[in-house]
């Protein structure tokens, strides 16, 4: 192997080395190239093609969110069986985050307390014979029933504290 001297010589070996590999990158050099082809004129699509694509995105996009609410509301219908035993009848808030709820399951009403992360049953009476749901309109409102046995519950309570 020769022995590099001088600076010259360093200098002479980049630029070889150097050159070769930009003779590499360019390629090989008897490699022929097809001829072009004559450029073909640039084809203008037209306004109605454009807006016939346009229309048919959009029906698509609004098929998809059709059907989309459609399983939505299935899959929400479809909570189980227990999804038709329970039918809140009413309820009134007692404090900031606590209600008392009459539920009906069945043919009897549950009277519950609801706060926060609890649910306590206060009392369990038979549905009034008014509040059928199929039947004719009832002369008075379901829940004063339940308002008078509260109201009593509480002056009840006031007389023997």
């Amino acid at each position: 192997m020769p022995v590099l001297s001088s600076r010259s010589s360093l200098m002479s070996l980049q630029l070889r080395f150097f050159g070769a590999l930009a003779t590499l990158a360019a390629g090989p050099t008897w490699a022929q190239t097809a001829p072009a082809a004559p450029a073909a004129a640039p084809q203008v699509p037209s306004l109605a093609g454009g807006i016939v694509d346009m229309l048919v995105g959009l029906a698509v996009v609004i098929a998809v969110l059709f059907a989309g609410l459609y399983l939505l509301k299935r899959l929400q219908s479809s909570r189980g069986a227990a999804a038709g035993l329970l039918r809140v009848v009413g309820g009134t808030a007692v404090g900031a985050r606590e209600r008392v709820v009459v539920v009906e399951v069945d043919d009897t009403w549950l009277v519950v307390g609801v706060g926060p992360g609890r649910v306590s049953l206060l009392h369990s009476l038979p549905r009034p014979a008014q509040s059928d749901p199929g039947g004719s309109a009832p002369a008075q409102p379901a829940i004063p029933p339940f308002a008078a046995w509260m109201q009593k519950l509480t002056q009840r309570g006031h007389h023997e504290g």
